[in-house]
């Protein structure tokens, strides 16, 4: 399985949004019962394996660290990750003479085996370089015997069952081995694809290794043949794009069967005539029936703006398939591969870094994720749809609905810029001119007076503003001390006064539509501020979250702070804050510990809930809370986006426990 796809997260930046919704919200979680996301599912899909017993047992791994395991084909899924350190799983290999053990390999160097499904985890890498492991594979007829491929340390082998690992390159040019291969009629013939310097075979075990071509080429994925171990399939990413390769002699000779996508994974399948699938880059899913003279690029259901990362075979004929994506999670075929559909219950490995609504219609609710696109609910967050047609960057910073004109809805991008739908984000077209290129939008702000003036703070530019709905931007920085704002906000009296907070240049105000800036460092000397609230009238009392050094408020438009920390946790970092507009003195912090609530205006805080893990955890052991939405004209209730999905809860009912 290769892992070219890579998944980086920046600096998180938070924007608190505010949703009311009418009384009697659905799903209410009840006091004693730990809330946990109801979704968007998904997840950055790594590796696949299936039990060879059983095929309806499958594992997955993501890019994020996490593993799930499902006992019904990959139509539901859960977690299995007790025991994994959180490391970014690489590879995954089940053994076929005894299923139970299964090994995973993560990108911290270190190999995990279970002997009980996935139930469990104890780490097995003594030995081991303590390079990232990409590739997994086990004896056919012996669990105990294992080779792992790392990115800088070649090749090991362990015959104890991971107690130990040694070393075994002689003759393999280059450490850094991504793709593993064998055929399970041929245990002592090996294939091992490298980062640029081609594919070597070993004939003895893994002992000793020689060049069996495609030199100097970046080997992404292999397939040997079960019934003849001499025919073989590699794919390659070079400078002349993505290659598929056919040998039918055991690498001593082989023909290019396939220009085009680079191809991220293959699977041979026994059936009547063999088949070859492959999961790529930008293309879909192929498919060849005759042994790669033609191919057929499949897309329906698949997702385009995700890359197929892995495949899996849950019937010998190929006619029930398991396609893996970096971001979408995994989509399920019962023809072939001809047709797909999602198949992501219980795949809570989805960030949230962005949520809004519509006011007009405050039951759809919008889901900004960091790799996974957005996801759309109509039924106040119980359920969720991806709606991703027409982006081209998966990462989502932070989403706008016009508050006038809810039909228009902006999304904010890591890399990609600004997205707006007109049709209520069924479909996304790009809106960057006058924007920096590749730029990383952290916050996006709507003047209510003026549906057509837009803000939006990008990454290192400093504050940009359109006056005609996001067709155009220019930058409005003036009397900025640095242009790294982190974080927007806008007087609710006076639509005109913004303020923008910064990375160690305190908070700056603008009372002209962003024409001119002012600020005065020595309020927040230092402090990097990654989130601000505005009080409604008549105190509009401005809120300032900052990494490290927690809450700050200003009575006076942020010409003086002060702390109002009392009761959060020390090094307190905070990603979103929001003021309940009803009651002014009660404001939400999202913290990387956990969500804390203010009864008096920043005085006094209290834990709601806690994102810790283990012993001391006062509430649900999901994801850190990364945004926050208030939903409720009744019983008041609160969204928080997190690194598992969205959390509904009840701030009334207010958990046991404190801050760490």
């Amino acid at each position: 399985m290769n892992s070219s796809i890579r998944e980086t997260f920046p600096p998180v930046v938070l924007a608190a949004v505010l949703l009311l919704l009418t009384p009697g919200l659905r799903g209410e979680t009840a006091a004693t019962e730990p809330p946990a996301p109801r979704g968007p599912f998904g997840a950055n899909v790594s590796c696949l394996a299936v039990d060879p017993e059983d095929s309806r047992r499958l594992y997955l791994g993501t890019a994020r660290g996490s593993l799930f395991t499902s006992s019904d084909g990959g139509r539901s899924w859960k977690s299995g990750a007790r025991g994994l350190p959180g490391s970014p799983v690489e590879a995954l290999a089940v053994a076929p003479s005894d299923p139970r053990v299964l090994y995973v390999g993560t990108s911290s160097g270190a190999v995990y085996r279970s002997s009980d499904r996935g139930a469990s985890w104890t780490p097995r890498f003594h030995g081991l370089p303590g390079r990232a492991v990409k590739a997994l594979l086990v004896h056919p007829r012996k669990a105990s015997i294992a080779y792992a491929g790392t990115f800088g340390g070649g090749v090991f082998k362990t015959s104890n069952g991971g107690r130990t690992w040694k070393a075994g390159n002689r003759g393999l040019a280059g450490s850094q081995v991504e793709v593993l291969a064998m055929g399970p009629q041929a245990p002592r013939t090996l294939y091992a694809g490298t980062h640029r310097k081609g594919l070597f075979k070993s004939l003895d075990g893994g002992k000793t290794w020689k060049s069996s071509g495609l030199n100097d080429r970046w080997i992404t994925a292999a397939a040997v043949d079960r019934d003849d171990p001499a025919v073989l399939y590699v794919s390659t990413d070079d400078n002349l794009g993505g290659m598929v390769y056919r040998s039918p002699d055991g690498g001593e000779t082989w023909k290019r069967v396939r220009k085009g996508a680079v191809v991220l994974d293959l699977a041979l399948i026994r059936s009547s005539p063999a088949a070859v699938f492959a999961g790529t880059l930008n293309e879909g899913f192929l498919k060849t029936v005759d042994g790669g003279e033609k191919w057929k690029t499949i897309h329906g259901g698949l997702p385009g703006l995700f890359p197929v990362t892995a495949l899996a075979a849950l019937a010998e004929d190929g006619s029930t398939l398991l396609a893996g994506t970096a971001g979408g999670g995994v989509f399920l075929s019962t023809d072939g591969g001809n047709d797909w559909k999602d198949s992501n219950q219980g795949l809570t490995d989805v960030l949230v870094q962005a949520l809004a609504f519509d006011p007009a219609n405050p039951d759809q609710v919008y889901a900004g994720t960091l790799g996974s696109g957005i996801f759309k609910s109509s039924d106040g967050g119980l359920k969720w749809e991806p709606r991703n047609q027409g982006l081209t960057e998966s990462r989502v910073e932070t989403l706008l609905v016009h508050p006038s004109d809810p039909g228009n809805l902006y999304a904010g991008t890591f890399g990609g810029g600004v997205f707006k739908s007109t049709d209520g984000g069924v479909g996304w077209t790009a809106s960057n001119r006058g924007l920096p290129p590749l730029s990383l939008i952290r916050s996006l702000l709507a003047d209510p007076a003026k549906p057509s003036v837009l803000y939006a703070v990008v990454d290192g530019e400093g504050v940009f503003k359109t006056e005609d709905a996001g067709s155009s931007w220019n930058s409005v920085n003036r009397g900025l001390a640095k242009k790294s704002v982190r974080a927007l906000a806008m007087d609710p009296v006076s639509a005109g006064t913004l303020y923008a907070a910064t990375d160690g240049s305190g908070v700056f105000k603008s009372v002209d539509g962003g024409a001119s800036w002012k600020g005065d460092p020595r309020g927040l000397p230092g402090l990097m501020i990654d989130a601000l609230a505005v009080g409604p009238p008549p105190s509009r009392i401005l809120y300032a979250g900052s990494y490290g050094d927690g809450v700050f408020m200003s009575s006076d438009q942020g010409a003086t702070w002060s702390p109002a920390n009392r009761g959060l946790p020390a090094f307190p970092v905070v990603r979103a804050l929001i003021v309940d507009p009803a009651k002014p003195s009660v404001l939400y912090a999202a913290l990387r510990r956990g969500l804390f609530r203010s009864l008096d205006g920043g005085s006094n805080w209290e834990v709601l809930e806690s994102g810790r893990h283990g012993a001391g955890a006062t509430g649900v052991p999901a994801g850190r809370p990364h945004t926050l939405v208030l939903a409720g004209s009744g019983p008041v209730r609160l969204f928080a986006g997190t690194s598992t999905g969205v959390l509904q809860l009840t701030p009334g009912t207010q958990r046991q426990g404190g801050p760490e």
